[in-house]
């Protein structure tokens, strides 16, 4: 019988302190975990070139009068062109891969600063609980006011110069290691052109490597995308003839011989997600190595160029 006990206790104990834990947890104490957890992570790292699917990535972190600078330099092979962009610590340079010269716009960059942005409006976030994404267990905040997020390193470079008028994000965060797994963006806003639109963004990390004590992402999927009415009749018209393009390559594959066919499956891809208003790209770390020494001059803008 005191066995029987014994063991009652021991489940009622347990199943207790589970949902303490769980009704304990709120916004504030995610975001000082995830900062404390990224914090740990970069303690030591100095530089980080990665080589990915798209291009070369690398990332360097200086400290300049006391505070600790972020750089960044992204090389990206598109439709046969390289594409690079420079970001300085102040501002992010875009090179145009046609005339060669280089379109800049005050950003933050910094990893951390994502973090700090959401602690800084941590009144205006909620905890949403726990949940499953995948095999990893989570915990959900969401983000009342997108605007939050507008200078972030996550926010669509599409949308920059945009009038935001509205909309809201989901951030799942991991529950044991406290990195960024999902995030989720609706935006309401008007464009460059004064034309309102209703974009959705949405991007999942889906695996970490450790690479000296430091959680990297090695396998990101984005998807980004415009609802249909929240295009021009115009854009419209563009995406109907684009749909029609796809039926008619789709019937066309069916008679080709199968080296054929393998050769234009990507290329579809592409035009089904432009005739469905989204695109989705996926980005796959092939390797990464840490405190290799990268020079400075990678993150610096030829003053001719500027």
């Amino acid at each position: 019988m005191r066995k029987y006990l014994t063991m009652g206790t021991i489940f009622i104990f347990i199943f207790f302190s589970v949902n303490i834990v769980a009704e304990d947890m709120n916004a504030t104490k995610v975001l000082e975990n995830m900062i404390t957890s990224y914090n740990e992570q970069m303690e030591g790292i100095r530089d980080i070139k990665k080589i990915t699917n798209q291009g070369v990535t690398y990332q360097k972190w200086t400290t300049e009068n006391g505070e600790k600078i972020y750089k960044l330099r992204r090389e990206n092979n598109r439709m046969g062109r390289k594409f690079v962009t420079i970001y300085d610590g102040d501002y992010q340079w875009n090179k145009d891969p046609v005339t060669g010269q280089w379109n800049k716009n005050k950003r933050n960059l910094n990893p951390i600063q994502f973090y700090k942005d959401l602690q800084d409006e941590s009144e205006n976030i909620k905890y949403l609980g726990s949940s499953q994404l995948d095999d990893h267990e989570v915990h959900i905040i969401e983000v009342e006011d997108v605007n939050t997020l507008k200078n972030s390193t996550y926010w669509p470079t599409h949308m920059e110069g945009w009038d935001i008028t509205g909309g809201n994000a989901k951030i799942w965060i991991g529950a044991e290691d406290w990195v960024l797994r999902k995030i989720k963006m609706d935006i309401k806003g008007m464009d460059k052109n004064n034309q309102e639109r209703n974009t959705t963004m949405t991007m999942q990390i889906k695996k970490y490597n450790n690479i000296k004590g430091a959680l990297i992402p090695f396998h990101t999927i984005s998807k980004a995308g415009m609802s249909s009415g929240s295009l021009s009749a115009e854009e419209k018209q563009k995406r109907e003839r684009m749909q029609k393009k796809v039926e008619e390559l789709k019937d066309q594959m069916e008679n080709m011989p199968p080296q054929q066919k393998k050769m234009l499956k990507k290329r579809l891809e592409k035009m089904q997600q432009f005739s469905g208003g989204s695109i989705e790209t996926e980005i796959k770390v092939e390797e990464a190595k840490v405190n290799t020494g990268l020079s400075e001059d990678l993150f610096e803008v030829n003053s001719s160029e500027k």
